[in-house]
């Protein structure tokens, strides 16, 4: 039964990127990561950025949790299964079908029960990956 519980937690939970969780508090972020090198509020959010890492975070000004994780570098991390700097054609082939594509198929994005993912692709490569909590 627990191996089951674990199983589905696995495959329907929040992705980890770079020892990070959507949902994390900023105390946890700044453990693992440090303080943002730029730090910016604007819209009711709060973003920082980790340029050297090719991790931008943000966060709602009403909530003390992470809320968006934005992979701009492949060594920012994997999103099952994939990465800054893949191929586009890959995208489907391990996500699946997109819930919708935007401006020509330049964003492309996929939900989960969790959060939505979106990869952003250009020249036929990914050049960002987004998870958002839902």
């Amino acid at each position: 039964m627990w191996t089951l519980a674990l199983v589905f937690w696995v495959l329907q939970g929040p992705p980890t990127v770079a020892g990070l969780w959507l949902g994390d508090p900023p105390n946890a972020v700044r453990a693992q990561l440090g303080e943002p090198e730029r730090r910016q509020t604007s819209l009711g959010m709060d973003f920082w950025d980790y340029d050297r890492r090719g991790l931008s975070l943000i966060w709602d000004l009403d909530r003390t949790t992470l809320r968006v994780i934005v992979l701009k570098k492949s060594g920012a991390g994997v999103i099952e299964g994939l990465r800054v700097g893949d191929n586009a054609t890959q995208v489907r082939a391990r996500w699946g079908a997109p819930a919708r594509a935007r401006q020509h198929g330049r964003f492309v994005d996929f939900t989960r029960p969790q959060w939505v993912q979106t990869v952003e692709v250009r020249d036929g490569h990914i050049v960002e990956i987004t998870v958002t909590a839902r």
